[in-house]
């Protein structure tokens, strides 16, 4: 990756504060950040606001925004920059809109399941749906769980934790037989996974003319080998039109139903859980960042490139995607803006803990950490070292004792921000009596960087096109309400009347056609494609130049080349295995580094 030239100034040697501060850049170029790092905080008038000034069903969130004259002003210019780099986006959803509704006038070409399939190769190869090629597939549904939908799922620890009664899964015996064991001593052996919605019942409700199932879902790895096994789906249950338990064995239109239900939830949950991580705790860290460390401090670089413009795209959510009826959620996705305002995001908040969203402590928690095949946790683990291994040489020649740690000011006053009490408090995050070594610090600044530039993208931006709306067996909403009964679902009236119904009625927007309707699904998709220019990606976010005259820069030069030499090695390696499956799974390479830039706002 071809590296910029990134001036003095962000190893702390600004030649405008040597004409003014002569001894301040002095003793900043030296071992122990004394210089303009201990300086009072640096912009008072970047406050923080509430969630309250995007109206009162929001006055409940939270979480801060940046407010105050010089806050609210960042935050707007965040907002129009971040709009116009989505253009490129929104002009190619409209062209792929147009040539969907060309090739597919009135509807009339979706005649059965596959056609969805046949519509989609319409599009250019490179704007083609991952997932298109592989909706029937029971590996690729599967598949998801551990690449691009995989914070949710679980070890089934005992039988009775098992979360669907074992004697309703009709051919049990037959799913499981390539294994050779027992449901529980598949249990026991760690080889069952359940991914349960139902705990989110009360904090969720229906977005208009959408008829929300609230499933579970119970898998296992599959073959007589468990280290070279594959996940596979055991069963999906229902909570809400009905209590069945689908399974592989039943009709092909029970198990698209039974699937397509589990991933339109799926889809919006991940959805509120990507931007709870990536853009809400995120907009809380970078606040307390603006207010407090001047663009000189040596954690500069690694606060301002991840939260880059990510206030723009966090206003999205109550101005777009959250309004009742009109908004995003509304229009197309099957869980309710309000709830996710008023309900869900509050009930996660409650939840969540910093430091036990780390990846291992996260991984560990939910039992996955030998899941064969777990690719998403292979890729981000790899990245998270990589990532940690810039920022520990990248913060140690400023912070060397102790005392240089508890004697900046300004690092002071940002940690003090967002502890518990904190203005901008995240629950959870370490007190600054806590943090005492620049590797304790360094591990802050790399989550932070993780989150914005890895996690976000495993389960956002260009996953949102290729699995969240593709159809059939990823749908936006179940238009009608499932049958009762199984096997009485015939494939076309799964089609017609559930997927692809001829009309889709919702308040205020009105009635529109089943393409029209498939079409916006498709556009909101395709408004998180990413277009990267090479600047954005992450590799060259973090890029600088040794100087002579910043003792530590040779130190942060280094890091930065350590860290091209193991995206380069991470991005080789993920290709060789993708190509491995060409043709078989889908391609997972959205954390490919190559495919990966530097903050959550592209």
């Amino acid at each position: 990756m071809a590296r910029q030239s990134f001036p003095c100034w962000l190893m702390a040697c600004v030649s405008i504060v040597a004409t003014l501060h002569p001894a301040a850049v002095r003793a900043q170029c030296v071992a122990v950040p004394t210089g303009v790092s201990n300086q009072a905080p640096q912009n008072p008038g970047y406050q923080y606001g509430s969630f309250a000034q995007f109206g009162p069903q929001y006055a409940n969130l939270p979480f801060v925004y940046p407010g105050g004259p010089a806050g609210s002003a960042d935050a707007a210019a965040q907002q129009g920059t971040w709009l116009q780099q989505r253009g490129p986006a929104l002009q190619q959803a409209a062209v792929n809109g147009q040539s969907l509704v060309t090739a597919c006038p009135q509807g009339a070409c979706i005649t059965n399941l596959a056609s969805f399939k046949d519509l989609y190769a319409k599009l250019a190869p490179a704007l083609q749906p991952a997932l298109a090629n592989f909706t029937f597939s029971d590996a690729a549904f599967a598949r998801m769980r551990i690449t691009v939908a995989p914070l949710l799922l679980k070890r089934v620890i005992s039988m009775a934790d098992l979360p669907i009664p074992p004697d309703s899964i009709q051919g049990l015996t037959e799913l499981i037989a390539k294994t050779r064991l027992t449901l529980p001593q598949l249990v026991k052996s760690g080889r069952v996974f359940s991914q349960d919605y139902r705990p989110l019942t009360k904090y969720i409700y229906a977005a208009p003319g959408a008829f929300l199932e609230i499933p579970v879902g119970l898998f296992f790895i599959d073959g007589a080998n468990a280290p070279k096994g594959r996940l596979m789906p055991l069963a999906i249950r229902f909570s809400v039109f009905n209590i069945n338990t689908y399974t592989p064995l039943d009709t092909t239109a029970d198990w698209v139903l039974a699937k397509a239900a589990f991933n339109s939830l799926d889809s919006a949950v991940h959805a509120v859980v990507h931007f709870f991580n990536g853009h809400l705790v995120l907009q809380n860290y970078c606040t307390s960042a603006r207010r407090n460390l001047g663009t000189t401090h040596p954690l500069y670089l690694m606060t301002s490139k991840p939260c880059a413009l990510n206030a723009g795209v966090v206003a999205q959510a109550p101005t777009r995607l959250l309004i009742a009826n009109i908004g995003g959620f509304d229009r197309v996705i099957p869980v309710a803006g309000q709830a996710v305002a008023t309900k869900l995001l509050p009930y996660f908040y409650a939840q969540y803990d910093w430091g036990e969203n780390y990846l291992e402590a996260d991984v560990k928690s939910r039992g996955l950490k030998h899941m064969p095949g777990f690719s998403y946790y292979a890729d981000a683990k790899a990245l998270s070292r990589a990532l940690l291994r810039y920022a520990e040489p990248a913060t140690a020649p400023f912070y060397p004792t102790p005392q240089s740690i508890t004697g900046d000011r300004q690092l002071q006053a940002f940690l003090a921000d967002l502890s518990v009490g904190g203005p901008a408090s995240i629950p959870g995050f370490p007190a600054p009596s806590t943090i005492l070594t620049s590797k304790r610090l360094a591990g802050i600044a790399a989550q932070v960087m993780w989150l914005a530039g890895v996690q976000h993208h495993a389960v956002n931006s260009d996953k949102v096109y290729n699995y969240d709306f593709v159809y059939p067996i990823s749908p936006g909403k179940l238009l009608a309400a499932p049958p009762q009964l199984k096997g009485v679902l015939t494939e076309q009236q799964l089609l017609n009347n559930i997927l692809f119904p001829a009309t889709v009625t919702r308040p205020i927007l009105g009635t529109v056609s089943n393409i029209d309707f498939f079409v916006e699904a498709q556009g909101l998709a395709f408004f998180f494609k990413l277009f990267l220019e090479p600047a954005d990606l992450l590799g060259n976010g973090y890029g600088v130049s040794a100087t002579a005259n910043c003792p530590g820069s040779a130190q942060v030069a280094a890091a930065s080349a350590r860290l091209d030499a193991d995206l380069a090695k991470i991005s080789a390696a993920i290709r060789h295995r993708e190509d491995a499956l060409t043709g078989v799974l889908p391609r997972f390479s959205l954390l490919d580094p190559l495919n990966l830039p530097f903050s959550s706002s592209v």
